[in-house]
Order: C-alpha cells, then structure tokens, then sequence
C-alpha cells in the first residue's frame, strides 16, 4: 500500500465550509485574460477584487447583483476579480484586503469608499457619472465633513477648471456661479468647514493643473476631525501625497463635548498646522467616542498627547506628552524628523512560557529574534482579540502546531503568533494592517512571505510542504516516521 500524503493526516471540517452562493448573473467575473478588453468594453466600471474564503464578500454578492442590475440602464458594469488566482493583477492595483474596491473610468482609477450596500453603491456611482460641476446660484456651505467646497466665479464654465472637477469629483464639493464680467477676472474660492477662505484669482483658475496644486494644497482641513467617516481620506491622502499625521488628544476632563474642546485648542493647533504646511495634516479626535481605538493604536495611557506619523498610517508613532505650547510641539516634530527621537512601540511583556509549547508568542520586542533565524524556517500569524476570522483560524493554527512538534520537524519550523493590536512591529518588512495575517519566513532568508490561501491546518501544511527550505529532509523524515508507525501496529 502506497504511504497516505502527509498534509491529509489533517482533515478539513466539512460542516464549516459554506455553501457556494448562488450565481450571479449581472455582476461579470472578470481575470487578467480579459482585463484589458473588459476595460475597454465598459469604461465606466467598478470592480470589486476578492478572495474565494473571504466571507463577507461572498455576503457582498447579493448587494452587488441589485445594484448591477439597477445600473445596466445607465451603460455601467459592475465586476468580480479573484485577487488570489490573479495576483500581478491585485497587485497592479495595490490591492491588499478583502473586499477592495475600485472605480474605473476611461482608464482612471479612483478608490470606492462608500457605504457597501446596493443604495450606497448606486448612489455613489451615480455621482460619479453625473455632472462633476453643480451650477448654483449661491454657493453652499462647507459640508461636515473632511471635503472642502471649490467654487469658480466666472462668466462662463472654465474647461480646465471642470477638468480638474471631473479628476477629483469626490474629492470636494465642486460648484460654479456665473457672474457679469469677462473670464479674466474669474476667481476661485476653497472653504474648509470653520476654517478661512482660500482665494485664487485670474488665469490660473481655468488651468486644471494649477487647481489640482491648489485642491493638493487644501485637500484635507488644516486643524480636521479623525474619525470613522475620515480615517481612510487621511491615509489615502497622505500616501497619495507623502504627507505624515498629528493627531490631537485632548481629554474632555469637564464632559464639554468634542466641538467645545476643538474650539479651545483651535487656535494653538492651526498655528502649528501653518508651520507645518505640506509635510503633515493635523487632526483631532474625540477621545471619548473612540476611546478604545485610541489605545489600541496609540503607545501611550498619558493624556493630552500628540501622536505623530512621519507618513500617514505608518506602524510607527512618535507620542509627545510635554506641556502644549507651539514652539514645543513643532520643536518635537523637528526632532522626530532628525531622528534625535525613537519611535514609541506598543509591546505586550515577555513571559517565560512563550517559547514553551507547540505555538510560541512573539511580543514587539522579541519579534525580529524568533521570526528571523539562519536554520529554521518560521510560520507567523498576525492576530487581533476581536478578530472573527482569527477565532476560527485558532483552533487550526494549533492542530497544525501540534503536528508538527508530534511529527519531531520542530528542530526545522517554527509556529509563532503574535498579538497585532497589542504590539508594534519594529520591522519595516513585518507589518500588518488586516487580521489574520499569515507570514512565512524562509531560514536566513530577510524577505518574509505572504499566505494568501484557505485558513485552515491541511491549507497551511500544503504551503509549508511547498515552500519549507529543507522540504526534502521533512519528506524523508515522514517517509521513515509513516514506516515505524506503520511497523509498530
């Protein structure tokens, strides 16, 4: 009889498989072969990149086959890409989490950042494909939100400046008065919601590129809220533009309410945001609707604090917690640039027992010494306490653990897992920002892998089986392992 393959000595929970959605018929697949032809076919498109074990897009489906459907009358198409069978195509597109959206136009991208239902969708397409420019009579005040309003005065509509509209539609709120007079004498305003108008005047307001410096310029407010409905404008824009973050945290010690606690600070922080004009966007946020958040992601438990990133959304901050004045906040910025000072990373203590057992835990500060050694390939999950899918992937994570150290191949791979919420990576090439996230680090070697297959213990063996570096020793070994159990019975 022929020995059993080793990665089938662990079975899958067929109960805990879902079934296979029901077909859709208005949301098109879509892979790398066609891609340029879909493209073509359907200049107006949004295309959602997924995952097969991905669940909440299989729950997405029937929200996209309503909206599809709702659509079609308007030439628009709605699209699925699997992301792990067409990986250099996700990853032309930066693609990193499950679901990602994107809307394509006449072979532009822009990022989809509304609400995922059929509604949310529709509405969001619709504004895309309408008018990019909204005539009105008198302009509109800023909305309440992270979104300035862009108004042109002038006779008539500038082309370039409807232009720059069209490129950046859900950027701003983009409006236009005519008023009597040649174009010459056009003008533009830019308003950020409690904040002071910013004026262009003459030529340059019909020359779109020059209004993208200026939306550039302003995009985000100069003193703004970071919030739920904001979180992702300031990181799209500070990778978009190279720009870090501050973010502002006042506690609110009299229960006076987030807008009185921006009011008083308001003065000192735009001071601060002017002396660091185009480098940083200078946030505030409410500390105690999003206390939780803050402690997850912030290193420090000292309050007020300003958190600085060198680069929107980088893992590593830079926390002052001094007196709050100007010059020694900017002071500070100063010397995070010039590297006189450290990051601050979020670590949980060491304990005796983490190298004990079949899978051992990695903190911040002993996470470079066991993800990265010279003779033993290392597996590495990223985890978080509230994450579902993590619960689910547990109990595998441990089966294959325990396979391992029984099979004696624990001299050749390491199973690790570290809390990602709780600790920073100090690494630049270890970094998280979804859960669960699966590492695979050859031995010796610096670049670690990603695991992108099912989350399951059979999964994961299969890729070690695949990818080990001294893959044909484990072979061998299981071979005569097989053969002595085998004799034994």
């Amino acid at each position: 009889l022929a020995d059993p393959d080793p990665a089938d000595e662990l079975d899958v929970d067929v109960e805990a498989v879902e079934a296979e959605p029901e077909a859709l018929k208005e949301v098109l697949r879509v892979s790398a072969g066609n891609w340029s032809a879909h493209l073509k076919a359907n200049p107006q498109s949004l295309v959602e990149f997924d995952a097969p074990w991905c669940g909440q897009c299989k729950k997405l489906d029937p929200e996209l086959e309503k909206a599809a459907l709702n659509l079609k009358s308007r030439g628009v198409a709605i699209a699925k890409v699997d992301a792990i069978d067409n990986k250099d195509l996700a990853n032309r597109y930066n693609v990193k989490t499950f679901p990602t959206f994107i809307w394509f136009e006449e072979g532009k991208e822009y990022q989809f950042g509304e609400e995922r239902t059929a509604a949310g969708i529709e509405d969001w397409i619709i504004s895309m494909t309408g008018p990019p420019v909204l005539f009105v009579r008198d302009p509109v005040d800023p909305p309440k939100t992270s979104r300035p309003t862009i108004v042109l005065y002038a006779h008539d509509l500038l082309p370039g400046f409807e232009q720059a509209a069209k490129e950046n539609r859900k950027t701003a709120v983009w409006m236009f008065v005519s008023v009597p007079g040649k174009n010459d004498a056009a003008k533009i305003v830019l308003q950020h919601r409690r904040e002071e108008e910013v004026v262009v005047r003459g030529p340059d307001c019909g020359r779109t590129e020059k209004v993208v410096e200026l939306l550039k310029e302003h995009i985000l407010p100069m003193f703004g809220p970071l919030d739920d409905d904001t979180w992702d404008m300031y990181m799209e824009a500070g990778t978009k533009y190279g720009r870090g973050m501050m973010w502002s945290l006042f506690p609110d010690e009299d229960d006076e309410g987030i807008e009185a606690i921006q009011a008083k600070h308001r003065p000192m922080m735009l001071e601060v945001a002017k002396r660091l004009k185009g480098k940083y966007f200078v946030t505030y946020t409410d500390m105690s609707l999003h206390e939780e958040a803050i402690q997850s992601v912030v290193p420090t438990d000292k309050f007020p604090a300003i958190a600085v990133q060198k680069t929107s959304g980088h893992k590593w901050k830079y926390v002052y917690d001094g007196v709050m004045t100007i010059s020694r906040i900017t002071a500070f910025v100063e010397d995070v640039e010039s590297g006189i000072v450290p990051p601050k990373l979020k670590s949980e203590s060491e304990r005796p027992s983490d190298l004990r057992g079949p899978v051992k835990r990695a903190v911040s500060t002993t996470l470079e010494k066991i993800a990265f050694t010279p003779n033993k390939d290392v597996l590495l999950y990223v985890t978080a306490p509230w994450c579902g899918h993590c619960k689910k992937l547990d109990p595998e994570y441990k089966k294959l653990a325990e396979k391992i150290k029984t099979d004696v191949l624990d001299d050749l791979l390491t199973v690790a897992k570290i809390d990602g919420v709780a600790n920073d990576s100090p690494l630049d090439n270890l970094e998280w920002t979804a859960f669960p996230t699966i590492y695979y680090v050859k031995a010796g070697q610096s670049e670690p892998m990603i695991f992108e297959g099912e989350r399951t213990a059979k999964a994961l063996w299969k890729y070690i089986r695949k990818h080990a570096t001294k893959k044909d020793e484990i072979i061998e070994r299981l071979d005569r392992l097989s053969h002595k159990r085998a004799a034994e019975l």
